[in-house]
């Protein structure tokens, strides 16, 4: 079954197709998701003071009050790298051991930071679905293994190298058996010399 199938050149690229439609997909969904856990214990940590407060009381004050304050803040924390993963760094840290005024002001901002953050993700995953997206994805495929291993290439650079590879990737399905046989007889040339 493998042989066929790495044998018939239609079905493979069906197959690569949908694998990367179905990725695509899947990885707009977790995005989704996860955007909408941060933000459900951002808000669970913000109404966790009484909206009804005096502008004298102070946030420290209403903090202390509250029986879910603190609970709240350490779930936020604790997912707080999730937020900084969707955040630029100018928006002010939530840390421990800071102010309750502190971290209280910087969740305002984080949340509502996410919460357009969470639209363009929605916007993602609607053109995800979008089966155009899967193919310029496999286009695009050489740069983003090069932009994952940590190399930053300019958008020109990275057409042009996208456009390389897949050439040299067709060159070597189309003179496959040639380049084999040129190999062979260079290791019998250099191993029997």
């Amino acid at each position: 079954m493998s042989i066929g199938f790495l044998q018939n050149p239609k079905l493979l690229l069906i197959v690569i197709f949908l694998g990367f439609y179905v990725t695509g997909i899947l990885i707009a969904l977790f995005r989704v998701q996860e955007i909408n856990i941060v933000l459900n214990l951002l808000h669970e940590y913000l109404y966790s003071i009484a909206e009804d407060y005096s502008s004298y009381t102070t946030i420290d004050a209403l903090a202390q009050q509250s029986p879910t304050y603190q609970n709240a803040l350490l779930n936020v924390l604790e997912k707080y790298p999730t937020i900084q993963k969707y955040e630029p760094y100018y928006i002010a840290p939530m840390e421990y051991g800071q102010s309750n005024k502190e971290n209280y002001m910087a969740a305002v901002d984080h949340y509502h930071y996410l919460l357009m953050k969470r639209n363009y993700l929605n916007q993602d995953l609607k053109t995800a679905f979008n089966p155009l997206t899967a193919i310029k994805n496999i286009f695009s495929f050489p740069s983003a293994f090069i932009k994952w291993i940590g190399f930053s290439p300019k958008e020109t650079t990275s057409k042009l190298f996208n456009l390389f590879s897949w050439l040299i990737v067709f060159l070597l399905n189309l003179y496959g058996d040639e380049i084999k046989a040129l190999i062979k007889l260079l290791f019998q040339h250099l191993f029997h010399t």
